[in-house]
């Protein structure tokens, strides 16, 4: 690997991810957030309450480590779990009038990110990469549990 285009797609992936991650962080840290929060944040409505367990799919969080999430954030005050009507056994995620002001300063906030990201880049480049990183990931969301590796055994 002598060169950064020489790399494998899945490891300029992840530098790529982690280096936008640290960005986000510091910029959501003015606003005691994380990007994880962020991302839940963005995901819930406040007028209508999102299963726990589809949340959880959403985010791609296991149920424990979600759960973990939420409890700080209702301790923040930027969400509320409230019974599920339809099912006893689960709860429904709202986000609150705190959590809505919020989300969107720190969204704004994020803008100039996504534009340093961006920049320099043909838009027909851009949608093309779009395109990309979703096939991408509806590879990876197919992949069995084994990791591919009895696809790599019959080849």
């Amino acid at each position: 690997m002598n060169s950064e285009v020489d790399q494998k797609i899945g490891r300029a992936l992840c530098v790529t991810a982690q280096i936008i991650r640290n960005w986000a962080e510091k910029l959501l840290s003015a606003f005691d957030l994380t990007g994880e929060q962020l991302h839940l944040l963005e995901s819930v409505s406040i007028k209508r309450g999102i299963p726990q367990r589809t949340l959880c799919e959403l985010v791609i969080k296991t149920p424990a480590n979600l759960t973990r999430i939420l409890d700080r954030m209702e301790k923040k005050g930027l969400v509320i779990r409230k019974d599920n009507p339809e099912d006893r056994r689960s709860s429904l995620v709202y986000r609150t009038e705190v959590g809505e002001k919020l989300v969107v300063e720190a969204s704004e906030a994020l803008v100039p990110l996504g534009d340093r990201i961006e920049s320099g880049i043909d838009k027909e480049d851009l949608e093309v990469f779009k395109q990309v990183i979703h096939q991408i990931n509806q590879n990876l969301f197919i992949l069995p549990s084994d990791g591919g590796e009895s696809h790599d055994k019959k080849q």
